[in-house]
């Protein structure tokens, strides 16, 4: 089969010889005559596209005949027999192709695109434009339907209080114009934690100055159902509310002690602040489906008196689910399907028999790179990420670099076989997979969970493996996509509901760096298969940025974010302590070499990205996070090789580095940083809200301006 560049692939493409329909004045566009305002919309955006190419206004004909023109691009809409008589091809999912698939047929004189629905032809409109190659399209014959139901993305607006005040949040147009192109690639789902980043009326103290109005909201859901993407709103229900517990109205309601992130269960306040919180957020979203509920990472279960003695009673386990039931109830009142984060549940696998059945479960898990895995996370077993211990010896070799890159910086050995304990081999064993303890069935939750006849979406991360990723300034793509087009096998394979991979504020990473694993998520939902990087790179490059190469994948990928000084408001360490730690580590020189290689990288890559630049005929603003973030990591890796070099002429003992030297190398990397500065502000601005991208700035850089200049003084003073 000839190669397409569009993204997703479809499921069945046929190519007719070497003809082509030829995008000229002869052309006029034909609706069906159901077509209604939605309808209309749908077809709006093809006729928009063919007129920038044509210079000149196109016809639309409603339910009516071509008036004589030559070329014609017809819409209809079938019913399910008349669908169902027009897939005769192997391997249809018909259930797929009547809710969200369309046939596409190309001649050198006519375009039809007919569908059940009207998201289908939307969908189909999508992939004609995605054809379009200047003023010709390939004549093909198409039919397509997406693998997975639900194909989304989570935004994270809340701030970790812990780890980092800043949530990025993002601007009413970047957002509008993020669902756009989200549509563009298939994605139908977008789920948003608006936190304190929503204007309750009853409860105004939580109110952030970032927060988006009620006006403001309602305009952003009507936008979003135009464009076929359901917006799921996420209230927290027991824990991650460090952003509301912070105020002393609510103070009374903290599980644990003063630093409680989590509200108390059995607080009947509890339950009250939340139900006056969703039923604010429900009603601007009166046509979503689902309500997510979240309910993840409740670590403080059982530390109040009252819930102390609850636990005697029905175990964690039982104070958890009941909570949670009791939530998910009121939201089915609402007519709100919830969802909620898997790994409490996976932590005490006996809540699952009793949770409401009618919840969705988000299967969170961030390791998986292949079909064949030697990683588990068995949170059951009061364990992390971990790996068998005979990783690190007898099979050693078989490791990819990859791999040995996740096990050695993210995971613990330990013996599987006995460490995980009986309890957790009695319920999990089955899911392991064959060859446990060696390798482990990617994502075996998945069966878990619809062994207990739930439905399952997969929760993947856009940056990466966590470990890798986590704290950094920028995702690690080389885990990325194997990830998401591993789980989205998996979901695929047994039938689950979908996926939607994430993107956290306390990562610090900025959302629009993630596009090469946000289109991933898009490719691989719809069309699960395994990841080829080569071919992705290529369709990614001609879809995103319109350039017919890999170099500009290349130079994303190449990039690393593993910078000691950019993990600094992660560890609660002021920058003083992080240079102390850093040079009076042992692996001082190991972490030069390192920093070297991750700075040579940088430059290459922001020498191809600005050659790039003026190239590029779309998504300039993403372009210029990417520049921005190659000039960060190298700004990072420049500033650590240098203060290294300060550290050593600042001892006693003369290093025989020259002073002079040092202070012009620390003068250039002041203004390096100031110039760094304004264009970090000019760029955040452009998609995140201005009272936050001050923060943001600080966060990124701290105290170095401060640290320079007091080295510059006492190298000065030397000097003198």
């Amino acid at each position: 089969m000839k190669k397409i560049k569009i993204i997703p692939e479809p499921q069945w493409i046929r190519f007719r010889r070497k003809q082509e329909f030829v995008i000229d004045k002869n052309c006029q566009i034909i609706t069906d005559e159901k077509c209604n305002n939605i309808f209309a919309f749908a077809v709006k955006i093809l006729s928009e596209k063919l007129e920038k190419i044509l210079r000149e206004k196109i016809s639309i004909i409603r339910g009516g005949k071509s008036n004589g023109k030559k070329k014609i691009i017809t819409f209809k809409m079938l019913d399910k027999n008349n669908m169902k008589l027009l897939s005769d091809e192997k391997e249809i999912d018909i259930d797929r192709l009547l809710e969200e698939g369309y046939f596409l047929d190309v001649t050198a004189k006519e375009i039809n695109i007919k569908a059940v629905s009207l998201k289908g032809i939307f969908y189909g409109i999508q992939t004609l434009i995605q054809l379009i190659n200047k003023k010709t399209i390939p004549c093909v014959e198409v039919i397509d339907y997406p693998a997975l139901e639900i194909r989304g993305i989570f935004i994270h607006c809340v701030p970790d209080l812990r780890w980092y005040p800043g949530s990025q949040t993002p601007k009413l147009e970047y957002l509008k114009g993020l669902i756009k192109q989200l549509s563009q690639y298939k994605i139908n789902t977008l789920i948003i934690e608006y936190g304190d980043k929503f204007s309750y009326e009853k409860h105004p103290a939580l109110n952030h100055k970032a927060a988006f109005t009620k006006d403001e909201i309602r305009e952003l859901v009507d936008f979003a159902d135009k464009y076929y993407i359901e917006i799921i709103p996420l209230l927290q229900s027991l824990g991650h509310l460090d952003y509301l517990l912070q105020h002393k109205e609510y103070a009374h309601l903290k599980e644990g002690g003063k630093e409680g992130r989590q509200t108390c269960p059995l607080n009947p306040g509890s339950f009250k602040l939340f139900t006056e919180l969703a039923e604010e957020i429900i009603e601007l979203h009166p046509e979503t489906k689902h309500f997510h509920i979240g309910a993840d990472e409740t670590r403080e279960l059982g530390d109040c008196p009252k819930c102390k003695e609850e636990v005697k009673r029905v175990g964690k386990d039982g104070l958890y689910v009941n909570h949670v039931n009791k939530i998910c109830h009121w939201v089915k009142e609402r007519g709100k399907i919830p969802i909620i984060w898997d790994d409490i549940l996976c932590r005490y696998p006996e809540t699952v028999d009793i949770l409401d059945k009618d919840a969705i479960i988000m299967y969170w898990d961030y390791c998986a790179i292949s079909k064949r895995n030697p990683l588990l996370i068995p949170r059951a077993a009061d364990r992390g990420l971990v790996y068998d211990k005979r990783w690190k010896t007898k099979w050693r070799k078989e490791l990819s670099n990859l791999d040995r890159d996740i096990l050695e910086k993210c995971a613990q050995p330990i013996d599987l076989e006995k460490d995980l304990g009986d309890k957790y081999l009695s319920v999990f064993r089955k899911y392991l997979g064959k060859e446990f303890p060696k390798y482990i069935t990617p994502f075996p939750y998945i069966n878990f969970y619809k062994d207990k006849g739930f439905k399952v979406i997969g929760a993947p991360y856009l940056c990466g493996e966590e470990g890798l990723a986590k704290w950094y300034i920028y995702p690690h793509f080389q885990s990325a996509l194997p990830h998401i087009s591993t789980y989205c096998q998996r979901l695929s394979d047994k039938n689950s509901l979908g996926i939607v991979s994430t993107w956290w504020t306390a990562e610090a990473i900025p959302f629009e760096t993630s596009w090469y694993s946000i289109i991933g998520t898009a490719e691989y939902s719809w069309h699960p298969r395994r990841f080829l990087r080569k071919d992705y790179d290529l369709r990614f490059s001609f879809q995103f940025f319109g350039i017919d190469n890999t170099e500009i994948a290349k130079a994303i990928r190449s990039l690393r974010g593993e910078i000691p000084y950019a993990q600094i408001y992660a560890q609660r360490l002021s920058l003083d302590e992080q240079i102390k730690r850093f040079e009076k580590s042992k692996e001082v020189r190991k972490e030069l070499k390192k920093i070297k290689g991750i700075k040579r990288k940088a430059v290459i890559a922001l020498d191809i990205l600005n050659r790039y630049k003026g190239k590029i005929n779309k998504n300039e603003l993403s372009m210029k996070y990417l520049i921005l973030s190659a000039k960060t990591i190298g700004h990072k890796a420049n500033q650590l090789l240098i203060f290294h070099k300060v550290e050593l002429r600042l001892k006693p003992r003369n290093s025989g580095i020259k002073t002079r030297e040092i202070i012009k190398e620390l003068e250039d990397l002041k203004k390096e940083l100031l110039n760094l500065k304004r264009e970090t502000e000019e760029v955040f601005s452009m998609s995140m809200k201005s009272s936050e991208v001050e923060e943001e700035i600080s966060m990124r850089y701290g105290k170095e301006e401060e640290k320079m200049d007091k080295y510059l003084s006492e190298l000065k003073s030397k000097e003198d």
